[in-house]
């Protein structure tokens, strides 16, 4: 094993809708303790070769609402595989403050923001519990990164059959790495669960086989046009 993913909190203060852990866990308010932590982490390390580095992700939820755990789970596993080991986290970033980007900044490898496209796409579906869409404060959060130093990042935006759009989200979130803000971009559709998909608009089906052809056709000609530009274009998926 040099893989562990710990799924720190079930709790958010968004309320996307095509969240899935809002569809599998109803009891959002739940956290990891560290003694859950620590005894995933003594499994990852009874199953370590002693030579190779590992990893550690936190997910969510949302990551930051527990950054004093993120906090001890990366001083124990330091000592623990003796400093080869690296961090990462998957996250809104709306939560981010100065103080947890230099904690970031100080100790992970890499780091996921959730962001959909420009702000009127992004803020369609990702909004907080009272309506307000969350663009400007994840890219405030994304700013604090960066001010402390760190762009590892991936921006990963979502996307569902009734707003595509996939070139828009794509090619914005493009534009934000050639600013430096970030080193990778993805855009995945939405996955939900069985029963979130049933009978659902939210469901992708082989009626959007032609609809999902025409939009990745899209993505592929502006990487194209890109290219003869002399720019390097980044999708996660598609390789040109």
């Amino acid at each position: 094993l040099k893989h562990l993913i710990l799924e720190v909190t079930h709790a958010c203060p968004l309320r996307c809708d095509y969240c899935f852990v809002a569809h599998h866990y109803p009891e959002m308010q739940k956290s990891m303790t560290f003694d859950t932590a620590q005894l995933a982490i003594d499994r990852l390390y009874a199953h370590w070769d002693k030579k190779e580095r590992v990893n550690i992700g936190f997910f969510g939820g949302e990551p930051l609402l527990c950054v004093p755990l993120m906090q001890q789970v990366v001083e124990y596993a330091k000592q623990k595989f003796n400093g080869l080991v690296g961090f990462g986290m998957t996250t809104k970033a709306c939560l981010l403050t100065k103080e947890s980007a230099a904690f970031v900044a100080g100790n992970f490898n890499s780091c996921i923001v959730s962001m959909d496209g420009p702000p009127t796409q992004h803020d369609f579906h990702r909004k907080y519990a009272n309506g307000k869409g969350t663009f400007a404060d994840v890219l405030r959060g994304i700013t604090l990164l960066n001010d402390a130093n760190f762009n590892s990042i991936t921006l990963r935006g979502t996307f569902l059959p009734d707003r595509i759009r996939l070139v828009d989200s794509v090619s914005f979130l493009n534009s934000l790495a050639q600013q430096g803000m970030a080193r990778n971009v993805s855009v995945e559709p939405a996955n939900l669960s069985e029963t979130a998909c049933i009978d659902s608009s939210q469901h992708f089906g082989s009626v959007h086989r032609e609809v999902l052809t025409k939009e990745y056709d899209e993505v592929v000609d502006w990487m194209v046009r890109e290219y003869g530009q002399g720019r390097k274009p980044l999708f996660h998926n598609i390789n040109v």
